[in-house]
């Protein structure tokens, strides 16, 4: 993978016509900074391992396990300082909160139709010590870092599946409920401003539910929309802009191609015939891709500092460490990309995790490897990728 920032007019012109949705006339051609991400398969690497991606031993966290703290499923984390903030929206419907050591301190209030409860956290981001989520679609609760609601604001003009917020500016950004537009800008006072990605098929649109998430370099909200090798970024001022091209060259879909795709069978179309995003993510080191192309999941790596990068098939990475091969990133802090790990797999891995030589394992994690249960808690894993030379 390769990252060029693109200074030519002529070609940024190429890529946001061929390669982006139609959107309304609010997106900026402002395309300062914008860069352009190059996959090329034949830079493939083989078998690579996990210890070989780093330099530093990953960090390890035992979410605390307890009659009030079990998890079925994470859909988000956010570390916040010295906490710990799990979202799991379908099956708990709750925030769970935990100590950066993994002890469980409390839920963020309660599921229920009392005052200052919720029904079903369905997002949540953090600014200002003040946690803020979206509420079964239609409301927004503010709550503080100890779980007591501080605001509440009804959704009446659209209903919303996930938000981001500009630090301490008038804007909000919705992922958006509704049957018309995917993306919707709004104010302080929860008006639309403008709007943007008019659904084409709702299916084909929502087979994977992008969250925004907020540049550590900028403060810009990213977003991403399905079949789309273009990012954006949700500025200040609440207008959109191109972020970054993913470059899959003629493995990619064009937007044409797009509006003919059928729900039938768009989930075949996409692992097989194109090249097609599932996770973006990046933080101040590291940029990770990952992508379905002809049934196989690829792995991309970008490291920033040193601006080199490695590209590989998921079904050839190892983990060497813990030996749970799920490449699936849930979160991310300022350098670290979180990973969840089972202790199921964990437990049936465990006589290799436990004669294994690598020197970043500390004594206390070999213990709690021993205590651990398979219906305990899942753990996290603080991964830092370092691409520089041995």
């Amino acid at each position: 993978m390769r990252i060029i920032p693109l200074f030519s007019f002529v070609v940024l012109l190429v890529v946001s016509v061929s390669c982006s949705d139609p959107v309304s006339k609010y997106v900026s051609e402002d395309l300062k900074g914008f860069s352009e991400t190059i996959i090329q398969l034949d830079e493939e690497t083989n078998n690579p391992q996990l210890s070989k991606l780093i330099k530093e031993p990953p960090k390890f966290i035992f979410l605390e396990t307890t009659e009030n703290s079990l998890i079925a499923k994470i859909d988000k984390v956010i570390v916040y300082g010295e906490l710990i903030f799990i979202l799991d929206s379908f099956i708990a419907e709750s925030v769970l909160v935990f100590d950066i050591g993994g002890k469980f301190i409390q839920k963020l209030s309660s599921k229920g139709e009392g005052p200052g409860q919720y029904q079903k956290p369905l997002d949540i981001f953090i600014e200002n010590d003040q946690v803020w989520m979206i509420d079964n679609g239609r409301e927004i609760k503010v709550f503080d870092l100890k779980g007591m609601l501080i605001d509440n604001y009804k959704l009446d003009a659209f209903s919303a599946l996930k938000f981001q917020k500009y630090n301490d500016s008038d804007f909000f950004a919705f992922v958006s409920g509704d049957m018309e537009d995917n993306l919707i800008v709004a104010d302080n006072n929860l008006n639309r401003i403008h709007s943007y990605f008019p659904y084409v098929d709702r299916e084909i649109d929502m087979i994977i539910l992008n969250s925004m998430f907020k540049s550590y370099d900028s403060g810009d909200i990213i977003y991403r929309r399905n079949y789309n090798d273009t990012l954006y970024s949700i500025k200040k001022d609440g207008i959109i802009r191109p972020y970054k091209f993913i470059n899959y060259g003629n493995l990619g879909i064009d937007y044409q191609s797009f509006l003919n795709l059928k729900s039938s069978d768009s989930q075949n179309t996409s692992s097989n015939k194109y090249a097609h995003t599932s996770v973006y993510s990046e933080n101040l080191r590291n940029e990770v891709l990952a992508f379905s192309y002809n049934s196989e999941f690829w792995i991309s790596i970008f490291d920033k500092k040193n601006e080199n990068s490695i590209l590989f098939r998921y079904s050839n990475y190892q983990n060497d460490l813990t030996f749970e091969n799920d490449f699936n990133i849930i979160g991310n802090t300022a350098n670290d990309f979180i990973f969840q790990l089972s202790p199921q797999s964990i437990k049936i891995s465990q006589e290799k995790i436990l004669s294994n030589s690598f020197e970043g394992f500390s004594p206390e994690f070999f213990q709690k490897i021993k205590q651990l249960s398979q219906d305990d808690n899942p753990i996290l894993m603080l991964v830092q990728f370092d691409l520089s030379p041995s």
